[in-house]
């Protein structure tokens, strides 16, 4: 299968299970918080590698390669597009993991002014909390499903905390009014695909997993973690052919 077709099958599953199911509700973040809230806490500068992708999101993880989700890359190389703080970024080439939903765009021009976030390689996220920081459309609780369209220009972070860790996967559930809840508890609305997860860990700041969506009753993003050996073989192999 093509990576178009696997976005558009996972944009269309994403729409369906935002529109019809129970977790619909959950896709955004709870009613005390309004976006230009979220929308200063995105400007943090531990935050700043965050990047826009294909209408989607992304996090600079070096300066010359994005990690993204592998159902936001277009398999058409020059319909890919990046930018950073609003400035475009010239793609050398993309690559999506073959099992799970993972994607690395490689830069022609290294990004030279904002600090790259790195990946995160231990094994304890259970029990992190975790700040998302993306691009997605976004609406209130109150609001209902329409707020929904409205699509991000600026980036927006939640906090939310992990309860699983799967193979390929971190887990964590929408719950503003549960004992163990978040300040700025949140969840995953479209447009937010790709975007990372930081978590500060010993005093550093990483990229411990990024966004791919819901499931029924909770969220599931990729975990960074055990593909770590992959994405350095991406990047060294880029770096033998410079």
């Amino acid at each position: 299968m093509s990576i178009h077709s696997k976005h558009f099958q996972a944009l269309l599953l994403f729409t369906l299970s935002s529109l019809l199911s129970p977790i619909s509700q959950a896709v955004t973040y709870h009613a005390e918080l309004d976006p230009d809230t979220l929308a200063e806490l995105a400007k943090r500068p531990e935050f700043a590698s965050v990047c826009r992708v294909n209408g989607a999101s992304g996090v600079l993880i070096t300066p010359n390669a994005i990690l993204t989700a592998r159902h936001v890359l277009r398999d058409d190389l020059e319909k890919n597009w990046a930018k950073i703080n609003e400035r475009s970024l010239v793609i050398e080439s993309v690559t999506g993991h073959p099992d799970t939903d993972f994607g690395i765009i490689l830069l022609k021009e290294p990004v030279t002014d904002i600090q790259p976030t790195p990946i995160y390689r231990g094994n304890d996220e259970v029990g992190m909390t975790v700040w998302k920081v993306a691009f997605g459309r976004w609406a209130p609780l109150v609001k209902g499903h329409r707020d929904m369209l409205k699509r991000a220009r600026v980036p927006r972070a939640i906090t939310n905390n992990i309860f699983n860790a799967t193979e390929h996967d971190l887990h964590y559930r929408y719950e503003p009014k549960g004992p163990g809840h978040t300040k700025y508890e949140g969840g995953t609305a479209p447009g937010d695909s790709g975007g990372p997860l930081y978590a500060e860990i010993e005093g550093k700041w990483m990229v411990v997993g990024v966004t791919k969506g819901p499931r029924k009753g909770f969220y599931a993003d990729a975990r960074i973690s055990t593909k770590a050996e992959w994405i350095d073989a991406i990047l060294a192999e880029a770096e033998k052919q410079e």
